[in-house]
């Protein structure tokens, strides 16, 4: 049997590969949702809008539109790796909902049969909440915004997932070996292996994958550099500001110059 060592779903490339497929994203959107997500009913949206020269352009990474009877959802899937401000992260989920919401609306709809959910794969721990999938409604302040959600999956606490289907789409994204999941019963998730695998095997395509991964540790390794510096630089300063500042009150204590140098 081969085992297949591969660059997975939490590399953004073949994150918006596998779930681009209809098939299978409708089947992980069914496992979020617990309830059943007819083909027929989604289809791809737009991952990149810019409403009006006032407006910050968005980018989504992956967005859809799920059309069920007289609800329309908009959805923006998301794959998180760098670790920002989890304020910070809250705001960008918050304006991709808006911004979703707003686009569902221009198709000509009433407002309150649109609804925006931006769903983000987390792939580190998010100190501040301790489930695996959070469910967060969106406020401005203490009042509720109608409409918009927020689902947050730790793929990192994937132990405290009691949502099975969901598991097991949890263990596909950060699996280093695909020979489970080209085998499982799913069918979906077999079909999602089997295009990890394929971009893991073309070599222009792997390639992609592994520059990629290069940028994004080279990526952490200049942050942290950075900020290594900015604290040297910081002490440096305050041990210079500290010296001023004896130095300073020494003068008024009437010592002289030379004193104060030795």
């Amino acid at each position: 049997m081969v085992t297949y060592k591969v660059i997975n779903c939490t590399n953004d490339l073949v994150f918006k590969e596998v779930f681009s497929n209809l098939n299978i994203v409708s089947n992980l959107l069914s496992s979020i949702f617990q309830t059943n997500v007819d083909l027929e009913h989604i289809k791809r949206g737009k991952e990149e809008s810019a409403i009006g020269i006032k407006y910050k352009k968005s980018i989504f990474d992956l967005a859809f539109i799920l059309d069920n009877f007289d609800n329309r959802l908009m959805i923006n899937l998301e794959i998180q790796n760098r670790r920002p401000k989890y304020y910070k992260l809250m705001n960008r989920l918050s304006y991709y909902n808006a911004r979703q919401l707003l686009l569902g609306c221009i198709r000509g709809d009433e407002y309150d049969i649109v609804r925006s959910i931006s769903i983000c794969f987390i792939n580190y721990d998010i100190k501040e909440i301790e489930e695996c999938v959070t469910i967060l409604e969106c406020r401005k302040g203490k009042i509720k915004v109608e409409n918009q959600q927020i689902i947050l999956i730790q793929l990192t606490k994937v132990d405290k997932c009691d949502n099975m289907e969901l598991k097991k789409w949890i263990q596909l994204m950060t699996a280093k070996d695909l020979t489970e999941f080209l085998n499982s019963d799913n069918k979906y998730i077999k079909e999602a292996s089997m295009i990890i695998r394929y971009l893991n095997e073309d070599e222009a395509k792997k390639f992609a994958l592994l520059s990629q991964e290069k940028y994004e540790t080279d990526r952490k390794i200049e942050m942290n550099g950075a900020r290594k510096e900015g604290l040297e630089k910081g002490l440096k300063e305050g041990e210079r500001n500290k010296a001023i500042s004896i130095a300073i009150n020494l003068l008024n204590k009437n010592y002289n110059i030379k004193e104060i140098s030795e």
